[in-house]
């Protein structure tokens, strides 16, 4: 069953941080400041200004998928003084970028992969981006990972990729709101 994170009980809003850190690719920090300002920037900063961009899939009373978003990543650098994601990993300087500003995290649990829970969270997300009058959306990925083949098995195209200056090379996915 698929719910806005602002419909549901707090006992379960719990629940999206355990998919949150079982999805995770980073899993060790230097200290609790680093874990903490990682969970913010992935979820936190959502959660708190943009809780009606955030819709979860709830089975057995827990959440085990999430989709978060934002209207556009900019507004967290005015937000959070904390906030460690550069711009050049968010593609701010690609001159379309005001175009697909809105973007989006997925995470689904492990167990719960392939079961379309990913398409149908996509697909409430993008409905509920039709409903403000969005044009289309985006997101951000590495290269050569697993979510690769589910963006574009859902319609995504990629408009741009650039290399980080740690040479990893990012892919900017886009989707039109039809």
């Amino acid at each position: 069953m698929i719910k806005c994170y602002n419909e549901i009980e707090d006992k379960i809003k719990n629940s999206i941080s355990e998919v949150f850190w079982q999805t995770s690719v980073k899993k060790e920090f230097k200290n609790s400041v680093e874990q903490n300002t990682y969970y913010n920037v992935w979820l936190g900063y959502y959660l708190k200004y943009f809780p009606d961009y955030t819709f979860v899939e709830i089975q057995d009373n827990k959440i085990v998928s999430y989709i978060i978003g934002a209207p556009d990543a900019r507004l967290f650098l005015s937000h959070e003084k904390d906030w460690i994601i550069t711009s050049e990993e968010l593609f701010f300087d690609f001159k379309e970028y005001d175009y697909y500003a809105p973007h989006f995290h997925i995470n689904t649990l492990p167990l719960f992969q392939g079961n379309g829970y990913g398409k149908h969270l996509t697909n409430t997300f993008e409905n509920y981006l039709k409903s403000l009058n969005k044009n289309s959306y985006h997101l951000v990925t590495l290269k050569g990972e697993r979510n690769n083949q589910f963006y574009e098995k859902n319609n995504f195209v990629i408009k741009t990729t650039k290399l980080t200056t740690s040479a990893k090379e990012l892919i900017f996915y886009v989707k039109a709101v039809t």
